[in-house]
C-alpha cells in the first residue's frame, strides 16, 4: 500500500521495524529478560485471530 505523500500518517521505515520485530521465542524470551514482564505480544501475521496476549512469566511465554 502506497501512502500519499500528502496524508498525515506518520510511518514507521521498514529498516526500523525490521529491528524493532523478534522472529523466534528464544528473541522473544531475550527481549522480555531485558525489557521485563509482563509483555504484550501479538503475531504480525498468521495468528490465527488470537490477537494480543499479555504474558507475565517466561514459562507462560512459551505455552502460547
Amino acid at each position: 500500500m502506497k501512502i500519499p505523500p500528502e496524508s498525515s500518517l506518520i510511518t514507521i521505515p521498514d529498516e526500523i521495524y525490521r529491528e524493532a520485530c523478534v522472529y523466534t521465542t528464544e528473541e522473544a524470551v531475550a527481549s522480555c529478560q531485558v525489557v521485563g514482564y509482563p509483555a504484550m505480544i501479538k503475531a504480525s501475521w498468521g495468528g490465527g485471530g488470537k490477537g494480543i496476549r499479555k504474558v507475565c512469566l517466561h514459562k507462560h511465554y512459551c505455552s502460547i
